[in-house]
């Protein structure tokens, strides 16, 4: 027989009293009831072991809260919430067992639809994840440097994901990166944070930069990298027609006229210089 000492004080409006009482040994179950016949808790120990590990709360008759202490220090790890159908809408997660929660996960209609975190345990949320309808990532918010502020947005498109990286200031987007997959395909500065890139880096598969288009003043400029990331060429469209008239070599280091030619076709003579062409 084990002594079992039961606070109802806090679970519902209604039941304030406390329970002492007996539990025979290798009892699996206890199910509590209010006076009109309906569950407000039960405790389950699967293993037999002693301590129940399982507790469910009830509101109106149906499960509400279900939590688990398998570590048995009397602190839930996890709280599931349930709508009236019985379906979880919320999981909350106790990783550090300081009795306050640091992880969330939001369920509609059994979907899990967002996922917050609380990485440093101060307390604060610092991490959320949004999920689409098949469950898989399509926005991500981070405060890496846990501030309150959250300076990092990716969103998930495919395969491609770009990673916004946003100013404390006016919250205005100072830089944004593009990946397929995992490799860095471009990278775009706003540099005085008014909503327009001003520079626009593209890379190689291996990573190296062979594109630089400045969109800065009255004019702009598209700089071709080798292999070794050192400039060779540089292109001038003068008065932003979209036409680059003039080429620099910096082999050479000389300017001359060219037929114009759009920025795609610039692009692609920089993308032949990157290919080794």
């Amino acid at each position: 027989m084990k002594l079992f000492y039961l606070a109802f004080i806090g679970l519902t409006a209604s039941v304030t009293q406390a329970l002492a009482f007996e539990i025979p040994k290798d009892t699996a179950k206890i199910v509590f009831y209010n006076q009109k016949g309906s569950p407000i808790l039960s405790l389950e120990d699967k293993n037999h072991d002693g301590h129940f590990e399982k507790k469910i709360v009830f509101k109106k008759g149906l499960p509400y809260k279900v939590l688990l202490d398998k570590n048995k220090n009397n602190v839930p790890e996890k709280i599931a919430v349930l709508d009236p159908q019985g379906q979880v809408k919320e999981l909350i997660f106790d990783r550090n067992e300081d009795r306050r929660p640091d992880k969330w996960q939001i369920y509609n209609k059994g979907r899990l639809t967002e996922a917050e975190e609380d990485r440093n345990f101060d307390g604060k949320k610092d991490l959320i994840s949004f999920f689409d309808t098949n469950g898989k990532i399509k926005k991500i918010l981070r405060d890496d440097d846990y501030d309150g502020f959250f300076e990092i947005e990716e969103v998930f498109k495919g395969k491609i994901r770009e990673v916004l990286i946003k100013s404390p200031k006016n919250k205005a987007v100072k830089e944004k990166l593009v990946y397929d997959g995992k490799q860095l395909t471009s990278r775009l500065i706003d540099k005085d944070l008014d909503g327009h890139f001003e520079l626009e880096e593209r890379f190689n598969q291996k990573g190296q930069k062979f594109l630089l288009i400045s969109r800065e003043g009255k004019k702009v400029k598209v700089f071709c990298f080798d292999e070794e990331e050192k400039p060779r060429l540089a292109f001038v469209d003068q008065d932003k027609d979209g036409l680059f008239k003039k080429e620099y070599s910096y082999t050479e280091k000389a300017w001359k006229d060219i037929n114009p030619i759009n920025l795609e076709a610039v692009i692609n003579i920089c993308e032949s210089k990157k290919n080794g062409k």
